[in-house]
């Protein structure tokens, strides 16, 4: 059956007749009724100010009206104003509950977000001097490919820097501990964060001390400040100031003992290092090596002209041709740490601009949502208000009282939907903290002053155009046609364009949130060549436990549950510490590619489960053969002295041009750099690649070797059942063999999860303003769907008289948002898979996007919105044609 049109009918119901009739009687001085059913004008004589429209002025003249009773003519204006907009509210429960809901949420979320982004931005300036504050960092740029930025520098000579720089007020050392062996009577702590640093690191960064003297806390050697949570953990509630702490495995040092000098706050979360403990050097010589360099400029000193003169000043200090072009010094302003500097051997994890980009994005998109939410519902509202804004017009109400009256309902919604917003901000702030891993100052009052000011701009810039265009048609073609003001002046109504645009963002977030759990589902599953399960990790092994290693190793493998203990020099998930140049059997001394060096444990690819491609490996040597010398002369002579083998991975053989693994096996190979030469020795095996660490960065070349001097993390393969027991074991073991040191431990598998923790936050948040979308734009068709059934109610009555079905009037009310979707779909898609290109291209390894994401995402916003407006489709379609058709 054909759906045609309806025709003009006039069909005057009883309640019809009954409003004429006391339309009539208006002229009479009765009360009369608005057309929304509430009385908004009297016609009969009465004094005061109540015979006054909302939005029409008394006409006085100055000589006629009072300064008191303008004031007072302002006053009963705004408070017409706003028992007229409350009536409304009431009158139109849903659309004022979708509208208020919408925004709402739109708000809380939007703050949310940008309440993060806040938090990111915001990383070091705390600190009193941060703008005067520089990190140091050192750049090799080799020919032979040896090309690493470190955020660190190794060089002694990096101390004469404020004597050669007037600009340079001073210089701050932070020499970490790999980790702080800690014990307190027969207490034993393991500590990371822990820095030997200068006595004026106070004047440098405003770190508070809350107890001690920033002065004099650090000037004495062997001193030691505590963070206040340290304190709290060492001590309880005892005062610790004169209380002494044990250091121990400091290099090759003994038992070094420290009085404690001062308690410091805790950093707060946005600092881009943490620290546990700051310890003074015990003399000048331990000022040297390996430290991160802070640089405090004068007020006046340029940065930009100091870094200029840094190659003159490595060309002093390094005896090499074209030093100052291999070796680089940079600065990096203390504030932009966070976020831009991604350097080797960096103090922790950054965060990452692009991604505070990409949610200062979402942040918009969804408070845009909310607007266009807002924007469309007070536009298609607008024809079912015709009427009253007619009548206001021709009572005297100027465009300009209209607009005004308009906008103070935008404004009234606004500071409810504030109120709302903060509500749920409250509930959902601890939930948004733990996925994003950020703590959110959120009640102070330049930010709730902040919000507040943009839920009213929100309100007003959203409530303009509805309240423009409802205000632009004349009167009489208002009471004429209601849907003049909806349809006015546009072939393409500017409700269709914004809820096109709302569909296309919600899509677009659903896809780009689908990309970015499957990228990260991807980097978590891979298979990273080699098994991680049940291996449990010690790392940064103290040098004086090395000479323990055999013993140890053999006493824990004969526990029940121990399968394996082997060793490394890093643990696997960590940054491998080292590279160098190499030498390779038919090569040229300089020609040999620069390789990453891991040394490791004869067994450590069995442990590891490693795929061999070629050769036999290490041998496992039948009795303890190593010696661990006392000083870094006897170190360096065993080092460079002892016989060599190697194993090479996949990429280190291409990177030498062997064709096969097979033809590495046997051919000459050394590893070098500025301090160790291994010895030449025989390739006696060729693994394939596997990942170390993160699947961010490509396999490199890499060299492994066997020497227990260097060996850092101790690896236990253990049984999956019993495990409790099993550590509980290995625990006990090492108690008996090193009672000076605090046994702690962690699986491999956590760590490698926690390399992909920026991923997985970053597509949990997205995926929650996903939803979050969706469902602000369920609530605009939610609203539209009401509205547009409401409008054309008497259409609908009509073609059912017709003939029409039920199923027929649903999709001709459904039709509209299926043409929308559909065209939300086509820009949508494009536009999501070029931004996702982008971003896989950060990564060394990512996923193939799937052309099935978009199609799913199409069908799912399809369905949130046949659901949300179906609802009030069916409700219309099967009321009764007769009570349809009679109401005016």
């Amino acid at each position: 059956m054909y759906l045609y049109p309806a025709p003009r009918l006039r069909l005057d119901s009883r309640k019809q007749k009954a409003e004429r009739s006391r339309g009539q009687a208006c002229a009479g001085g009765m009360e009369c009724p608005s057309f929304d059913g509430e009385p908004f004008i009297q016609l009969r004589p009465s004094s005061g100010f109540d015979r006054f429209l909302p939005g029409q002025m008394p006409a006085a003249t100055p000589q006629q009206t009072t300064n008191n009773e303008q004031h007072l003519t302002h006053l009963t204006m705004l408070h017409n104003y706003l028992t007229a907009i409350l009536r409304h509210i009431r009158r139109r429960r849903l659309s004022s509950l979708i509208n208020i809901g919408g925004l709402a949420v739109g708000l809380a979320g939007s703050l949310l977000v940008l309440l993060y982004v806040r938090h990111e931005l915001s990383y070091d300036r705390h600190h009193e001097r941060a703008n005067r504050i520089f990190r140091l960092t050192r750049a090799y740029d080799y020919p032979s490919g040896y090309n690493h930025h470190f955020a660190r520098v190794p060089d002694t000579w990096i101390n004469e820097l404020p004597q050669s720089f007037p600009e340079i007020e001073k210089l701050l050392r932070l020499q970490e501990f790999r980790t702080a062996h800690i014990r307190i009577g027969e207490t034993k702590f393991r500590e990371p964060h822990a820095f030997a640093t200068d006595p004026y690191v106070f004047d440098v960064f405003s770190f508070p001390l809350l107890q001690g003297d920033p002065k004099t806390a650090l000037a004495a050697p062997n001193s030691v400040v505590l963070s206040r949570d340290i304190a709290e953990k060492y001590f309880g509630k005892k005062n610790p100031l004169g209380q002494t702490i044990q250091l121990l495995g400091e290099g090759q040092e003994q038992v070094q003992e420290y009085k404690v000098t001062g308690v410091m706050e805790n950093l707060p979360s946005t600092s881009h290092f943490r620290i546990n403990m700051l310890t003074s050097f015990r003399s000048p010589e331990q000022r040297a090596g390996w430290a991160y360099i802070y640089l405090l400029l004068k007020p006046e000193a340029d940065p930009a002209r100091l870094a200029a003169q840094f190659p003159r000043f490595i060309d002093q200090h390094i005896d090499e041709e074209k030093a100052a072009e291999t070796n680089q010094l940079h600065l990096q302003p203390l504030a932009s740490i966070h976020l831009h500097s991604h350097l080797a051997r960096e103090l922790q994890p950054n965060g990452n601009s692009t991604t505070v980009y990409i949610f200062s994005l979402v942040a918009f998109f969804i408070l845009f949502l909310a607007g266009v939410n807002f924007v469309n519902l007070s536009i298609a509202h607008a024809s079912e208000r015709a009427r009253e804004l007619g009548m206001r017009k021709i009572l005297g109400s100027s465009r300009r009282q209209l607009i005004a009256y308009l906008l103070g309902e935008a404004l009234v919604f606004s500071g409810i939907a504030f109120g709302l917003a903060l509500l749920l901000l409250h509930f959902a702030r601890p939930f948004f903290e733990t996925l994003a891993a950020a703590r959110l100052d959120v009640w102070n009052a330049p930010v709730l002053t902040t919000f507040f000011a943009a839920a009213l701009l929100t309100g007003l810039l959203a409530g303009l155009y509805p309240a423009w265009k409802a205000t632009a048609s004349k009167a009489i073609d208002v009471l004429k046609n209601q849907a003049a003001i909806v349809t006015a002046g546009s072939r393409l109504p500017l409700r269709k364009v914004l809820a096109t645009l709302q569909f296309t963002i919600s899509i677009g977030l659903i896809i780009c949130t689908a990309v970015t759990y499957q990228q990260f589902r991807f980097l978590q599953d891979k298979d990273l060549g080699f098994n991680q399960d049940q291996v449990i990790s010690i790392p940064d092994l103290p040098r004086d436990v090395l000479p323990h290693y055999f013993s140890l190793r053999l006493s824990l493998e004969s526990l029940p549950g121990v399968k394996a203990v082997s060793a490394a020099m890093s643990e696997p998930s960590q940054p491998i510490r080292d590279a160098g140049p190499t030498y390779a059997e038919g090569m040229a001394e300089e020609e040999g590619p620069v390789m990453d060096i891991l040394p490791v444990a004869p067994n450590f690819l069995q442990l590891m489960g490693i795929e061999l491609l070629a050769g036999q490996g290490f041998r496992t040597p039948g009795e303890p053969e190593a010696k661990f010398p006392d000083n870094f002369e006897q170190i360096m002579a065993r080092v460079n002295g002892a016989e060599r083998s190697y194993v090479l991975n996949e990429a280190a053989v291409a990177a030498v041009g062997w064709k096969r693994p097979e033809e590495a096996i046997g051919k000459a190979f050394s590893w070098s750099n500025s301090a160790i030469n291994f010895r030449r020795g025989p390739v006696v095996g060729v693994v394939k690649d596997f990942h170390f660490h993160s699947l961010h960065d490509a396999v490199r070349p890499l060299v492994m070797v066997y020497e227990p001097q260097f060996f850092g993390c101790l690896l236990i393969k253990t049984s999956a059942q019993n495990i409790r027991r099993t550590l509980a074991a290995i625990e006990k073991e090492w108690d008996a063999r090193l009672p000076a040191y605090a046994f702690e431990f962690h699986f491999l598998d956590d760590q490698f999860a926690q390399l992909y923790a920026a991923e997985k936050r970053q597509a949990d948040v997205l995926g929650l303003f996903s939803l979050i979308a969706l469902f602000i734009a369920a609530l605009g068709i939610l609203g539209l769907a009401a509205i547009a059934a409401r409008q054309r109610r008497r259409e609908i009555g009509i073609r059912k008289v017709l003939g029409a079905s039920v199923l027929q009037v649903v999709q001709l009310l459904n039709r509209e948002f299926a043409v929308l979707l559909l065209v939300a779909n086509l820009i949508a898609g494009p536009v999501a898979w070029w931004l996702m290109q982008r971003w896989l291209q950060g990564f060394a390894y990512s996923v193939a996007f799937d052309p099935l994401i978009p199609l799913l995402a199409a069908l799912a916003t399809l369905a949130v919105a046949l659901l949300a407006a179906g609802w009030h489709s069916v409700r219309a379609a099967m009321a009764n044609p007769v009570e349809s058709i009679g109401q005016d």
